[in-house]
């Protein structure tokens, strides 16, 4: 429970709009998360009021944990999200679990990826490095991110990525949930993936440069209405159009919100480094887009 999401639904629940992170547990790294606590830290429990002027109050959280926030409902409505990781990591999940369960039915946890600064750059660029040190403390080694935006029915998404030389690879998942980011199962009930291997092969003609920035490019539209099996998102590899567009693994039924980085199941101190994630929908037939002025 590190994940507290907020939609908004006009057919009475049919349908939602926004499944944007409301918060993030700011607990969630810590290294003496189960042991330490005789608290539960999580970001459930919630009561939600309606205010006066049409912002939203929730409470959430449990004994000292309990806090209270509140949100603006035209924040569920917007199309567009990015990060570039200058602020850290507050914005994303990267933790892992260390062996053991203690305290209240729980693990301690490690961070996981990790920021690194190019002072070589003249902007000082921030990237995370996700990799597998195979570290045996931890119930699985791979490292992962998870990042969150507004859930589209059709939407763009860029990231800037890069391979060092030695590396194993790794994958990326389209998804309509929060997962965990070390959950190597997670393809399972992703919208897409994209594997790679070490050799950083994307199709047949196409691959990644070790050693070099790229801007990978993903397309989707009308997932919602996207049977199973169907070729519906399509890739760039700065901005070369890859030839065959990614099948639909799992259908889902308010759009994605969700993209997943993960290691190589390989030991692989190299990994890959990622930065500037960008987001936005591209047409207005995303649900809500219609009302989007009216609060």
């Amino acid at each position: 429970r590190d994940a507290l999401h907020a939609a908004i639904s006009e057919d009475d629940g049919r349908t939602w709009i926004g499944y944007r992170e409301l918060i993030l547990n700011e607990d969630r790294n810590r290294g003496d998360f189960a042991s330490c606590a005789k608290r539960d830290m999580s970001v459930h429990q919630t009561q939600i009021a309606e205010l006066p002027e049409g912002k939203i109050l929730i409470s959430l959280g449990q004994g000292v944990s309990r806090r209270l926030l509140s949100f603006d409902p035209k924040w569920l409505y917007e199309a567009k999200h990015s990060v570039d990781f200058s602020k850290g990591l507050d914005s994303v999940t990267t933790h892992q679990y260390i062996k053991g369960i203690k305290g209240h039915c729980a693990f301690n946890r490690i961070r996981g990826a990790e920021l690194l600064t190019d002072r070589k750059s003249k902007t000082n660029t921030v990237s995370v490095k996700i990799c597998n040190p195979m570290d045996k403390r931890l119930v699985i080694p791979n490292q992962g991110l998870v990042w969150n935006f507004p859930n589209a029915d059709s939407a763009r998404l860029t990231v800037k990525i890069k391979f060092p030389k030695g590396s194993k690879g790794g994958r990326i998942s389209l998804l309509d949930r929060w997962v965990n980011a070390s959950d190597k199962w997670s393809h399972h009930y992703a919208m897409c993936n994209l594997t790679l291997d070490s050799s950083l092969a994307v199709s047949k003609k196409a691959g990644f440069t070790p050693g070099k920035w790229h801007e990978l490019r993903f397309d989707w539209a009308n997932v919602t209405g996207a049977e199973k099996g169907a070729s519906f998102c399509s890739v760039y590899l700065d901005n070369v159009k890859l030839t065959a567009k990614l099948p639909l693994a799992r259908t889902t039924a308010n759009g994605i919100s969700y993209i997943h980085f993960i290691s190589s199941d390989d030991a692989d101190q190299h990994g890959f480094l990622i930065n500037n994630i960008n987001l936005i929908h591209v047409n207005d037939n995303v649900k809500g887009a219609r009302n989007r002025k009216r609060f």
